[in-house]
């Protein structure tokens, strides 16, 4: 993990129980990794079913952590998932120092 230039965490926004392990995660990243971003996914956001964790819930637990970024998207149809590596690619070159 010393040589990761960025992270994504990914929780799935219709089960609440995804979401209780991300603080550990964060902080082990943070401790073996250093200083690189990190963006907290919601996944699934394609899915009829009732939503367990809201929008508003994702962007304040990154508020809380200190996370570089927050997002949700669809892995069945694809929803945001490139402007994800987009924003990853963006924030992990900004912090390199690396022009694009």
């Amino acid at each position: 993990m010393n040589d990761s230039k960025g992270v994504l965490i990914f929780y799935n926004i219709s089960n609440a129980k995804t979401l209780e392990d991300v603080p550990f995660w964060v902080q082990t990243i943070k401790k073996n990794a250093k200083d690189i971003p990190i963006i907290l996914v919601g996944n699934n956001c394609d899915r009829d079913k009732p939503r367990d964790i809201s929008r508003e819930e994702g962007v304040e637990l990154t508020k809380e952590l200190g996370l570089a970024g927050y997002t949700e998207i669809s892995t069945i149809n694809g929803e945001g998932i490139e402007p994800l590596f987009e924003a990853l690619l963006e924030k992990i070159f900004k912090r390199y120092g690396i022009k694009y």
